[in-house]
């Protein structure tokens, strides 16, 4: 008997340690055991983007003294742009290509244009605002860019931005570009515009 109790000891000290061993096994097995991964959002952090990459997004877009069509040369990015022709006289001094977004608020945002400019316009001291205005159409704000400047890069994209504050900027309804005579000589020709950011 003396002889059989330390054999029965040790197989029931077998026994509690593949008892315990098995219940790991199922515990880990479980669904929901294993950590889940951590998704990461991958879409671009703009407040508005315009790509201008199809007929009905340049379509949206309103004009005034010009006209503007889809085209897919030259192109900043994507598949197409904005084209917008132009015939500054006298009498009909800009031409304005905007964006209405019934009411948004712009504070610490950054307008983002890509132009592009031909060399005709940068010959001269013609001019381009980026600018805002309210929904009321109160409010014009703007920066102006000289287009002659050496800042202005004939027959190529240039980007053109507008930081607006303390100008009314938590309450804009419409955004865009002007492009001005300045008291030049009458001019016509075509600007193009492409991925146009709020960010």
């Amino acid at each position: 008997m003396k002889k059989i109790l330390p054999v029965l000891l040790m197989l029931a000290v077998i026994g509690y340690i593949l008892s315990t061993l098995s219940c790991r096994e199922r515990v880990a097995s479980r669904p929901g055991a294993e950590p889940t991964a951590t998704t990461t959002p991958t879409a671009p952090p703009f407040f508005i983007y315009y790509y201008l990459d199809t007929p009905a997004e340049v379509a949206a877009v309103e004009v005034d003294g010009a006209t503007a069509s889809y085209t897919t040369n030259p192109v900043y990015s994507g598949t197409g742009c904005a084209q917008v022709n132009y015939s500054l006289t006298s009498t009909n001094a800009s031409a304005t290509f905007r964006f209405n977004i019934s009411s948004s608020n712009f504070t610490g945002k950054i307008i983002t244009a890509h132009v592009y400019i031909p060399a005709a316009l940068h010959a001269a001291d013609y001019q381009m605002q980026v600018w805002i205005m309210q929904p009321d159409f109160s409010g014009w704000k703007n920066t102006y860019y000289d287009l002659n400047s050496a800042s202005i890069t004939p027959d190529a994209w240039n980007t053109l931005t507008y930081t607006p504050v303390g100008v009314g900027e938590a309450t804009v309804g419409e955004f865009g570009l002007q492009l001005e005579l300045n008291g030049q000589p009458a001019i016509s020709g075509s600007f193009y515009v492409d991925e146009v950011t709020v960010n």
